[in-house]
């Protein structure tokens, strides 16, 4: 008579023996690790994942007492959740390398379109391709295996009769005294973790956070200390000076005081120093604190030119659709003609309207005749003297409030342009032979050693660009603010490195100098140690502060100031 005896088992269905062993410790040790995923890419290493997932009984015992009908959406709900605090931990580490930070899943979807944009620009748009589909195949390959996985421990659990399915009853509560015991094991040195809890819990919190900060932020976009401000004292210490606020890409407090970066970088800075006091001219330097690191570089120019704290996309698209007033609408009202040169603009950029600049000139507005180096589409020397043709030269004109951005120092950092005679430079074409030299990014970027190495002598190169704009170029009335807009990577700089960029304010008329005296910061363009940090939303009321006939004006009012974060 076939059928269980009573008071026995009956194997597990489907295939037994020592393959399904073997594949049921597969699918436990794969599930485990997919579990024990980490968020960050320090933690990257095989003794992370010899710890037991705490979440991983919780997941037996529910697979073991689902009935078979129930097999199919318990299943997918499982692997969906999987699938959520993979994709979690993934983007996690990706932000953390590229950013210095965490995914933030409300604001960061932008991410996508501009991490294309640098992809793309920098190893081409086919292997851009190549690889965007290699990394979206991985991930389902991933998913695949643990559909596998969630599945074989189904049928492990379906396979058995009778009394085995009453036992399985009580598997739940088997499983959270092991989870309890696990947790009590901790003191005990049994290695546990719980990442998939943590990543799903610490998100929804951020998510959570980031909707209050949006509300907050609304008062702060409402709030100004620069109000009070008579229209006719706004700025009037300047005397319609020209006033060039120029931006270097990814130079950051990294560059001056990393080991790795001072020899190269050093004697670039010691360069601008000396074009300084060759000009006849006075300098001090100090730090502002960037709210971002790695990229998004639009939101360390509004945080400057707003006054307002703009470590997200969402306060970004908050603020280009409110009424605060930045310094472009400051200079504007002031009589300031108001420019912005945007090499790396290659595309519309709608947001530039909010701003309110008389004049946005892009990358093909800037007359470049030569060949793109990479994702920079034109060398920082080029710029510098596109600012001069197209603005500074004609006359008569107004005085000039010109934003510039200087990106030869952005990644991929290859091929880096000598700096040539100024008056070689023409349309630029003469950079051309230059366009192919060295290593393209794809064999670069095999070697990170090489990559940082590229790095140095990026910003090196910027730096060794101003100084030859101050010894050719700088007037005697000119106001020249240069400064970093963010540090690079946290695989330049490694991770829980500063925030801090350097900014130098420099001019020929000492007057213009003294007017920040207190400050408090460096003479020179070396800042020091005890030079003060602020945040970079503190510039744009401290400067109109010390350029406008008034009273004094609270600078950290209105959110100038940098939030805690979540």
């Amino acid at each position: 008579m076939s059928g269980t005896q009573p008071g026995k088992l009956s194997p597990p269905t489907g295939r037994g023996g020592i393959a399904g062993i073997v594949a049921t410790l597969l699918a436990l040790v794969f599930l485990n690790a997919v579990l024990l995923l980490p968020p960050s890419p320090s933690a990257l290493t095989a003794d992370h994942f010899l710890a037991i997932a705490i979440e991983l009984p919780l997941i037996v015992a529910i697979l073991f007492v689902t009935p078979r009908v129930l097999r199919w959406p318990v299943t997918a709900l499982v692997v969906a959740v999987l699938a959520i605090t993979s994709f979690l931990s993934i983007a996690n580490i990706m932000t953390q390398l590229s950013l210095g930070r965490f995914f933030k899943p409300l604001v960061d979807s932008q991410l996508f379109g501009a991490g294309w944009d640098v992809l793309s620009g920098a190893v081409g748009e086919t292997r851009a391709l190549l690889i965007t589909v290699a990394a979206i195949a991985g991930f389902l390959l991933l998913m695949a295996l643990v559909w596998w996985a969630v599945g074989r421990l189904f049928r492990l659990g379906q396979g058995w009769r009778g009394q085995q399915r009453l036992a399985a009853a009580g598997l739940p509560a088997v499983a959270v005294a092991l989870v309890f015991g696990l947790g009590i094991g901790r003191g005990s040195g049994i290695p546990v973790d719980d990442q998939a809890w943590e990543r799903l819990s610490f998100h929804t919190r951020q998510i959570v956070s980031d909707l209050e900060s949006r509300r907050e932020f609304a008062g702060d976009l409402a709030e100004d200390s620069l109000s009070a401000l008579p229209a006719e004292a706004q700025l009037s210490r300047l005397e319609g000076r020209d006033v060039l606020l120029v931006f270097i890409e990814s130079y950051g407090r990294s560059a001056l005081d990393d080991a790795r970066y001072r020899p190269v970088v050093a004697p670039a800075l010691g360069a601008l120093g000396e074009a300084v006091r060759a000009a006849d001219a006075h300098a001090v330097s100090g730090w502002l604190t960037s709210p971002v690191a790695g990229g998004q570089s639009w939101l360390a120019h509004g945080s400057l030119l707003s006054g307002l704290w703009l470590d997200t996309q969402r306060r970004y698209d908050q603020l280009v659709t409110s009424d605060r007033e930045t310094l472009v609408h400051l200079f504007d009202a002031a009589g300031w003609r108001t420019t912005a040169i945007m090499p790396a603009l290659t595309l519309a950029w709608p947001e530039g309207h909010y701003f309110g600049y008389d004049r946005l000139y892009d990358a093909d507005d800037l007359g470049y005749a030569g060949r793109p180096f990479n994702w920079v589409t034109m060398p920082d020397q080029y710029t510098l003297t596109a600012l001069n043709r197209l603005e500074l030269d004609p006359a008569p004109r107004d005085p000039v409030f010109a934003e510039v951005a200087l990106i030869s120092s952005h990644a991929p950092w290859t091929p880096i342009a000598p700096v040539i005679d100024w008056a070689d430079v023409g349309d630029g074409s003469i950079f051309s032979q230059w366009a192919d030299t060295g290593d393209p990014p794809a064999v670069l970027w095999r070697d990170f050693d090489r990559v940082r190495e590229h790095y140095a002598l990026s910003i090196a190169y910027s730096l060794e660009v101003v100084a030859g704009y101050i010894e050719t170029f700088l007037d005697e009335e000119d106001l020249l603010i240069v400064l970093g807009d963010h540090q690079a990577a946290p695989l330049i700089t490694g991770e829980g490195a500063s925030r801090a960029v350097p900014m130098h304010v420099i001019s020929r008329d000492p007057r213009l100098i003294e007017a920040i005296a207190d400050w408090g910061w460096t003479p020179g363009v070396a800042p020091t140690a005890e030079t003060p940090e602020w945040p970079m939303s503190a510039f744009r009321a401290r400067f109109v502060e010390a350029y406008s006939d008034t009273g004094h004006v609270v600078a950290n009012a209105g959110g100038e100031s940098e939030p805690s974060t979540p």
